[in-house]
């Protein structure tokens, strides 16, 4: 609902900003604009705007949001609503999936514990320097999809001392066009992540180290242009699922998200954090880009991915 003011008569900025957007706009005026001066009955607004109201005073507001209200086309712009319960395990993995998403996808998490642990909140922060904004009210979050491993913009970001946030987004910026630096701090900046350099070369990225930031090069940044064709062309993957599942929860995201491949067969030896990995599998399948089919023994997961590059844009 758009009141453009003086603009309306003068801005063809305003009237392609309007056509470039998928989201119905409603143009507003209080007072009756054609019963004004000559040059305010001319609108650049309204051949690419739903509608005009003018001249009801603030009732054009008001007539403006009941209309949007009841006629919305909610299947396009409702967010998807996850159930769920208190568990920071997968918070934190629907915060991440929501931030991949493209930017015109909300997620809208319900039945969320206040306040928030810390570990829930430095990932909120994390993707807040991502440009992934977040609402949070009452028992619920939305996040709005960043679009991070596609973005190719490059990020510098401070995960505390959340070693989940720090192993899930490291997994899944392994496939990304960015480059990102991550800041660790505490008993974090000390532990060791040489899984992450192993998966770095397993998947054609660069990790490298600053002091206590780590800083990784996406497959699809110009860093890594040498590897992408073969990293690309594989239909094969096996990894170490002794080492953490939340690497593999992020490098299962980053697969779903990455548009890269068509389909392959992830072997995952030694598993012992199963429930994990599972509880990312369940909430993955849920996106209509990915469809999973689950071969696992009593020791290793053995998965076979198939994706749709070119998904069509569900809410």
């Amino acid at each position: 609902v758009f009141n453009a003011g003086a603009y309306t008569h003068t801005s063809i900025a305003l009237h392609d900003c309007i056509k470039a957007i998928s989201i119905p706009v409603i143009e507003v005026h209080i007072s009756n604009v054609a019963a004004r001066e000559d040059y305010r009955k001319i609108s650049y607004l309204s051949d690419v705007c739903k509608g005009t109201i003018t001249g009801f005073g603030y009732d054009s507001y008001k007539l403006g949001i009941e209309y949007l209200a009841n006629k919305i086309d909610r299947k396009t712009h409702k967010p998807l609503e996850l159930v769920m319960p208190s568990s920071k395990s997968e918070l934190q993995r629907a915060l991440l999936i929501a931030a991949c998403e493209n930017t015109n996808v909300s997620i809208l998490a319900l039945n969320i514990n206040f306040p928030l642990c810390d570990d829930v909140c430095s990932c909120l922060n994390t993707l807040s320097n991502m440009d992934c904004k977040s609402d949070l009210l009452d028992n619920r979050i939305v996040i709005h999809g960043g679009n991070i491993i596609n973005s190719g913009k490059e990020y510098n970001v401070n995960v505390g001392e959340s070693g989940t946030t720090l192993r899930m987004l490291i997994g899944i910026m392994l496939f990304s066009k960015s480059k990102i630096t991550i800041h660790r701090e505490g008993t974090l900046a000390k532990r060791n992540i040489a899984y992450a350099e192993t998966l770095a070369n397993i998947f054609g990225a660069k990790l490298e180290y600053n002091g206590d930031d780590v800083i990784l090069y996406g497959l699809q940044h110009e860093e890594n242009k040498k590897s992408f064709d073969d990293i690309v062309s594989k239909q094969e993957f096996i990894l170490d699922g002794s080492k953490s599942s939340q690497y593999i929860s992020g490098v299962l995201i980053g697969f779903a998200f990455c548009k890269l491949f068509k389909e392959i067969n992830l072997s995952i030896k030694n598993v012992v954090s199963r429930e994990y990995i599972d509880i990312t599998k369940t909430m993955l399948q849920e996106n209509n880009n990915i469809i999973i089919t689950d071969r696992s023994d009593i020791n290793d997961m053995n998965l076979h991915l198939h994706f749709d590059i070119n998904p069509s844009i569900q809410s």
